[in-house]
This record gives C-alpha cells, sequence and structure tokens, in this order.
C-alpha cells in the first residue's frame, strides 16, 4: 500500500493553491509505443523542460505502471483528464504552447513544425 501512494505521489503533477502548473509542452505517450522511440523521446521532454503524460495505469496495476516507470528512467505525469482536454486519441501527440502535432518524430521536428504555424 505504502509503495501505491508513493508511485502516485511522485506521479502526480505539482500542485499550487490546488492548480496544476502545466509546462509549455506536453506529450502523449502509452507504454503501447515501442521503446526505442519512447525512451529518446522521454529524454528529450525532460531536458526541454517538457512533462510526459500517460492516461492510466498499465492494466490498472500500480505495480505494473512502477515496472515499466523503473525501465523509462524519467518523471510522468498520468492524467487521464490531459488526454480528454487536448481530445488526443493518438500517441504520441506533442502540444506546445496551444499546438498540437501527432505521429513518430522527434521532439525536435514537432517543435519546428508547430513553430512554423
Amino acid at each position: 500500500m505504502l509503495f501505491a501512494l508513493i508511485l502516485l505521489l511522485l506521479c502526480t503533477p505539482a500542485r499550487a493553491d490546488n492548480v496544476v502548473k502545466e509546462p509549455e509542452l506536453l506529450v502523449f505517450v502509452s507504454f503501447s509505443m515501442p521503446e526505442a522511440s519512447l525512451k529518446p523521446l522521454a529524454q528529450q521532454v525532460r531536458q526541454s523542460g517538457g512533462k510526459l503524460v500517460f492516461r492510466g495505469l498499465v492494466n490498472g496495476s500500480f505495480k505494473q505502471m512502477s515496472e515499466k516507470l523503473k525501465g523509462l528512467g524519467e518523471e510522468v505525469w498520468i492524467d487521464p483528464t490531459l488526454f480528454e482536454r487536448y481530445q488526443i486519441t493518438a500517441v504520441p501527440t506533442f502540444v506546445y504552447k496551444g499546438k498540437r502535432l501527432s505521429g513518430n518524430v522527434s521532439l525536435d521536428y514537432a517543435l519546428q513544425k508547430m513553430r512554423e504555424r
């Protein structure tokens, strides 16, 4: 039980006065993505100050999610409401300053394309 609570705290966005401070860059992902795509993307997002966002737990299990997150090695948010708010239906989807792009592309490419719009 304590393990689940710690995982939940680690995966919950930071709050100040009950308001979530969202970074300018959110990248919506899933463990259904190939690890060869997900791991480098996670590192790029961290370096840029953005956040990876998962819809929910792996098979509804804190234990399975924890194991997957250990392998990923990056901090993430788990927030199905963000998927709803931004109407995310495919991953990866990049959201930057209100603009969005979906597709298995590098972060640099996605940011460049969104800045051109």
